[in-house]
């Protein structure tokens, strides 16, 4: 029963997906990004493409200065304004609805667990990490394999932004002994300055109580085969021009007792090629523990 609604829901938003397919923009009514070879980056909207014969063509773009002639011996990249954000495959642990694409990053988890992800095309993503905890065995280490592929990708016709929507799985291993298996459907809304991400998961596997070591610490937990989980994200830009932003992420691991409710809110600094986040995470049992993580985006 717990897989035919978990599979409504994946038909739901592909469905979703298709309803909207006809709300995609015209390339030339979106905003761009063009970064010119001496450093230097323009945003507007291309009024219009110049012939090659005029020094090798160009393109004119409206911006709020003007309407400079950018040729295209001088433009070292261009692309959609929406998807100038480099970190927006992700909330902070929250895989959303993008895709990796070229954007492959180097991260670490509150300073104990390294994480790389990266893109093939811009359709599938692949993320893995390991930690290296002090006092804790290599056998006992927490590792990570997560991967999804993103699906439906549009732009919103009469205004900035648009939607994403990806399945995927993961694999954790919380020692040698236990993993945990999810399946999950994510979709992400983006905005001019807010992003927000759904994402529903399904735990699958055999087992239902798992035991995690950290040095002479033992941990016995439930987490049930067959739970249902949901998660809800949020990023939103503090400033129209500065890279700070709010971000917040929901969870529930089981739908079915809300005492397995977590969240996470906090600030992101970020540029084209590092990002840091700070905040808290706060469990229901009741918990709290500060969070941090930082990432590397290099090419």
């Amino acid at each position: 029963m717990k897989s035919i609604f978990f599979l409504s829901i994946i038909f739901f938003f592909t469905m979703v997906g298709e309803l909207f397919a006809n709300q995609v923009s015209d390339p030339d009514s979106l905003e761009y990004v063009v970064r010119l070879k001496n450093g230097d980056m323009l945003t507007g909207i291309i009024i219009d493409v110049l012939d090659e014969t005029e020094n090798g063509g160009g393109i004119q773009l409206k911006t709020f200065l003007g309407s400079p002639v950018i040729y295209y011996k001088e433009i070292s990249e261009i692309y959609p304004k929406v998807t100038a954000d480099r970190t927006k495959n992700r909330i902070f642990i929250m895989p959303t609805g993008d895709a990796i694409g070229r954007d492959h990053f180097i991260a670490n988890y509150e300073l104990g667990l390294f994480y790389a992800g990266f893109g093939v095309m811009d359709f599938f993503s692949f993320t893995v990490g390991r930690s290296f905890l002090p006092t804790v065995l290599s056998h006992d280490q927490i590792s990570i394999i997560n991967a999804k592929a993103t699906l439906v990708r549009m732009y919103w016709e009469n205004a900035p932004g648009g939607m994403s929507l990806a399945l995927g799985g993961n694999l954790t291993f919380v020692n040698n002994r236990n993993n945990l298996n999810h399946v999950y459907t994510s979709i992400n809304f983006t905005g001019e300055r807010t992003d927000i991400n759904g994402i529903i998961f399904l735990k699958t596997g055999n087992k239902d109580f798992y035991t995690a070591r950290f040095g002479m610490e033992i941990v016995d937990f439930i987490y049930e085969d067959g739970a249902f989980g949901i998660g809800v994200g949020i990023k939103t830009k503090f400033s129209r021009r500065h890279g700070l932003y709010f971000i917040g992420e929901l969870w529930n691991i089981n739908i079915s007792n809300v005492t397995n409710t977590a969240i996470m809110a906090g600030v992101r600094l970020q540029n084209t090629s590092f990002s840091a986040d700070f905040g808290l995470a706060v469990f229901s049992v009741p918990y709290i523990f500060p969070v941090a993580s930082f990432a590397w985006t290099p090419f």
